[in-house]
């Protein structure tokens, strides 16, 4: 009910002023609203996507503080070859690569540099003496 009684005065008003300045004050007046809106509207929908992208990187950088803390304990002498651990590594940094694509693709800013491009050898090194 409200809702139609203030459309109802917007029209009547929007009549009074027509019949009061004339139709080319009032949709110059029409257009800076729009405008004036529309800037609301852009600066709300890039404060969201600064968010997200702020969410992602913060994502991003907690799978690879994961994927380095697994990789610190490959290294120790205690699990140095096991396969499991090999294996979840491998698959950290699969997951790595699949949020990577998903931060370049949707990022906004200038071009995204790679943290994670050291891909190193995981296999047990071999001893050279016997």
């Amino acid at each position: 009910m409200i809702k139609y009684l203030l459309t109802i005065s917007a029209v009547f008003n929007c009549i009074l002023i027509i019949s009061l300045t004339g139709i080319i004050p009032f949709l110059l007046f029409l257009s800076v609203c729009l405008s004036v809106m529309l800037l609301w509207y852009i600066k709300t929908l890039l404060n969201r996507i600064n968010d997200i992208n702020s969410e992602i990187e913060d994502m991003f950088n907690m799978f690879n503080d994961f994927t380095t803390h697994v990789e610190s304990i490959y290294q120790l002498e205690m699990f140095y070859g096991d396969s499991t651990i090999e294996s979840m590594i491998k698959h950290s940094r699969e997951v790595l690569d699949e949020l990577n694509i998903y931060r370049q693709k949707f990022f906004l800013d200038s071009e995204i540099v790679d943290v994670v491009e050291k891909e190193e050898n995981i296999e047990p090194e071999e001893e050279e003496g016997h």
